[in-house]
């Protein structure tokens, strides 16, 4: 049995053994104008008798393999060179070369792979939304946040594929939006800017807000969804300018709860809390905007400006006509507290079945 196990090992270190320095190349994203890429893997010769690659078998005609032929003696390298021709094959690949050769791992498996770039692929990638004949990189601007004196400019990139002329209008546009496209008419296979100037001084508004344009063009008239272009914008009143003095005489919002919990709630069911929301500060309290993303809590205020030291009664109506699932929003109370500006209340409540 000693002497079976003692040839066994022997055997094993006896003979040829293939390493290479990599088992996979990415060659990333290239265009298919610059035609075929090449690659080396360099192998070496980890046995301790002569190696010999006999055979390499790429799994498709567009990857040429080219390898060293003659025996590679213990401890040295050789190379394999794979090339790939791109030509007529858009998009991802990825490839396998099988290298056949003498040593105990006889079969080795490498792979290539990548993504060939045709200009309608890269058209595609750079300007993935659709509209009617046109192309756009996004169909959305966001403004983020924006004190309420402020501007923002913002452009939307446009793509013309078609054989002809495109002359865009834009329609629905709000009074404090500004659209202009100093490349039309859009000609055919040429790209384009729309520019978006947003003038939040322009509105009396505050906290979140979301406006819609449409984009036409030629002898069209009717403005559908697949046409709408949506400028989301958070608006902060601007403090920046208050003396100290001001900022130590300002109003200061406070409620009396920070949470309210309606508990389990039949379905159809209409609940309401109220609860109180004072000026501490020493200035007149103006509650400019009350928000909920839920639109089954329906908010209502008896009172839009407090006096100092004064308070008002908030009612949080809940109408739980359709309610399906647990709620958790948060109802925001925007003012002019300067310290302050944004008072989120935490709404909760579970469907009672």
């Amino acid at each position: 049995m000693m002497l079976l196990l003692s040839f066994s090992f022997v055997s094993a270190q006896n003979g040829a053994e293939i390493d290479f320095n990599k088992y996979e190349h990415d060659f990333g994203r290239f265009p298919e104008k610059n035609g075929p890429v090449s690659t080396v893997f360099t192998f070496t010769n980890k046995g301790n008798t002569p190696l010999v690659v006999n055979q390499v078998i790429a799994s498709c005609g567009c990857t040429s393999p080219e390898w060293t032929k003659a025996p590679v003696e213990p401890g040295k390298s050789g190379e394999l060179k794979v090339t790939y021709n791109p030509a007529g094959r858009p998009g991802t690949f990825v490839k396998t070369i099988t290298v056949l050769s003498n040593a105990s791992n006889n079969r080795i498996e490498l792979r290539i792979k990548g993504e060939v770039e045709t200009p309608e692929l890269l058209r595609a990638v750079q300007y993935p939304v659709i509209m009617g004949n046109i192309r756009l990189d996004k169909r959305s601007i966001q403004v983020g946040e924006i004190n309420s004196s402020a501007r923002f400019d913002g452009k939307i990139l446009v793509f013309n594929p078609t054989n002809k002329a495109l002359n865009l209008k834009f329609t629905g546009v709000p009074r404090h939006i500004k659209i202009t496209a100093p490349q039309m008419p859009l000609q055919a296979n040429q790209t384009g800017e729309i520019l978006i100037s947003y003038d939040a001084s322009a509105i009396k508004d505050w906290g979140v807000r979301k406006d819609d344009f449409y984009i036409l063009y030629d002898n069209e008239t009717r403005m559908t969804s697949d046409r709408r272009i949506t400028v989301s914008a958070i608006i902060k009143e601007d403090f920046s300018k208050l003396s100290q003095n001001q900022k130590e005489n300002a109003p200061k919002v406070e409620a009396s709860e920070s949470t309210v919990d309606f508990g389990s709630v039949s379905v159809g069911q209409k609940v309401s809390k109220e609860i109180k929301i004072k000026n501490t500060g020493r200035a007149i309290l103006h509650i400019r905007k009350i928000t909920c993303g839920n639109s089954a809590i329906k908010p209502s205020i008896n009172r839009m400006s407090i006096p100092a030291g004064g308070e008002a009664t908030l009612n949080i109506n809940l109408d739980a006509a359709s309610l399906r699932k647990p709620i958790a929003e948060n109802l925001v109370i925007i003012t002019n507290d300067p310290s302050k500006s944004s008072l989120p209340i935490r709404i909760t409540a579970t469907p009672n079945r």
